[in-house]
């Protein structure tokens, strides 16, 4: 008897117990009983036209404290519309009776694609997931900023030695890219021996992953931009956390003999590497950089690539009021040879992403079998800065002649190397800050009072800086001049 106040204390409790798992298996019908959401809304910053958004998702939470039958899940669109969705691995566009546990949540997950249209300003397409339980209607809104676009896909494919693939669609000869709509590139847009790509002044070019534009054999790439507009080179992906991510796309690719390529006012960011050029054969006509070979950058900004800026191989380079900022491994390497020229130039290499030890520059003439000529390598007026104590590395064969054309003058170096020799190291200022507005900002403005100001050259071609102020007399270092 002394156990029976027990027993029956253990009875109540399982009774109890039975009661509320009976209760909650019990589907709720309390018209005020309401789902609650992860979030209230579903925003895509810019979908292009034709082509598949990423997938965005939320959670539909059940807080009651018992389960709850949405009758009804469904877009208001209905089948036409351009959204799709997908509730706990099922995919369609409206669903009956889901039940969701008490306390439980399911996840829908939404993705869209914008049939064309023939406007070519961005415009906001709506939708909203509509829920009905017990009479009540909730509903989570989906808003996608779209735009119209010209879209460039690969036509052809190339299996490669080492299992990879390199995908690329011919563009026409004479091709003109203009700003009334972006350019949307899939693979390489490749433009053919003897024609050229025009793209004028605020265009914009968004590349898809492993995207990139390259030039063949005696093809020419002109980038026509001007100092109200830009024409702005990056990936596609919009959302905020891939603003300043890198290595999003491949690169601007100029291949052996093409000619006369031209890049002026252009923003290249967020890709493996911004320019590339080199040959497939290193000589020509006993050894010289062939006149065809080359491209001329200008009033240009190449930031936030994974590996290089510029990544150039016996090739002729000249580059002037141009920012070269925060890449992987170099903002500059000039390899295999070559002749370059780099004036009123910044160099700030403040990487972050991971440790760097690799130099901002480098030039050599020379792999591990043969040497190339170094026609030249000329910097003047440039800033070379960056988180490293070197960053500048010139790596030289030991043959004579071959690395006497190398001249920095009148420049911002920070380096450890021996800057003795004065044929080669003229009247530059050595591992001092050049005191940037916000380096950390990408804003490699002068602050006052920064060494670099008024200490260039005036150099011919570049009496204007980047941004279109005139340089006085005493013109100050790197692609901006002073402005107080």
């Amino acid at each position: 008897m002394r156990n029976k106040p027990f027993a029956l204390l253990f009875l109540s409790i399982c009774l109890i117990l039975s009661v509320i798992s009976c209760k909650k298996d019990t589907i709720i019908t309390d018209s005020a009983a309401k789902l609650s959401f992860s979030q209230d809304s579903i925003l895509y910053d810019t979908v292009f036209t034709q082509v598949g958004s990423f997938t965005k998702y939320f959670r539909v939470v059940n807080p009651n404290n018992q389960k709850i039958n949405i009758s009804k899940l469904a877009l208001a669109r209905g089948e036409s519309s351009f959204y799709r969705l997908n509730v706990d691995g099922t995919p369609g566009k409206s669903f009956q009776n889901i039940e969701i546990a008490a306390g439980d949540s399911i996840y829908v997950f939404v993705e869209v694609t914008i049939d064309p249209n023939a406007q070519s300003n961005p415009f906001v397409y709506k939708d909203s997931v509509v829920f009905e339980t017990n009479g009540n209607i909730q509903d989570v809104d989906l808003y996608s900023v779209a735009r119209n676009c010209y879209l460039h896909l690969p036509t052809n494919v190339v299996y490669l030695s080492n299992g990879g693939t390199f995908s690329y669609g011919s563009l026409p000869c004479g091709e003109i890219w203009n700003n009334d709509k972006p350019h949307l590139v899939f693979g390489y847009a490749l433009i053919d021996s003897t024609c050229t790509l025009t793209i004028n002044a605020g265009t914009e070019v968004y590349f898809h992953q492993n995207g990139g534009i390259v030039a063949d054999r005696g093809g020419c790439l002109k980038v026509l931009g001007t100092q109200s507009q830009r024409v702005t080179f990056q990936g596609d992906r919009l959302e905020y956390e891939y603003r300043d991510l890198a290595g999003q796309w491949e690169r601007i690719w100029l291949l052996d003999g093409s000619n006369n390529n031209e890049i002026n006012y252009a923003l290249i960011k967020n890709s493996f590497i911004g320019v590339q050029a080199e040959p497939f054969a290193f000589y020509e006509n006993g050894g010289t950089v062939m006149s065809q070979r080359k491209v001329k950058i200008t009033n240009t900004i190449i930031q936030n690539c994974s590996y290089a800026g510029l990544y150039a191989r016996f090739y002729k380079m000249e580059v002037g009021n141009t920012v070269i900022n925060n890449c992987g491994s170099y903002l500059a390497a000039l390899i295999y040879g070559g002749s370059y020229s780099f004036r009123h130039c910044t160099f700030a290499n403040y990487w972050s992403e991971e440790a760097r030890t690799t130099p901002s520059i480098i030039l050599n003439n020379r792999n591990d079998s043969q040497n190339f000529p170094l026609d030249s390598g000329y910097f003047a007026n440039c800033i070379i800065d960056g988180s490293n104590n070197e960053e500048i590395t010139l790596d030289s064969a030991a043959v004579a002649g071959q690395f006497n054309n190398v001249v920095f003058t009148n420049n911002m170096l920070k380096t450890q190397m021996n800057t003795s020799n004065t044929n080669r190291f003229i009247s530059n200022k050595l591992n001092q800050s050049p005191s940037f507005i916000d380096a950390g900002a990408k804003n490699f403005k002068l602050n006052a009072g920064s060494p670099a100001i008024n200490f260039g050259l005036v150099l011919p071609f570049y009496t204007n800086d980047i941004n279109g102020v005139l340089r006085d007399a005493t013109p100050d270092l790197g692609a901006y001049e002073y402005v107080p």
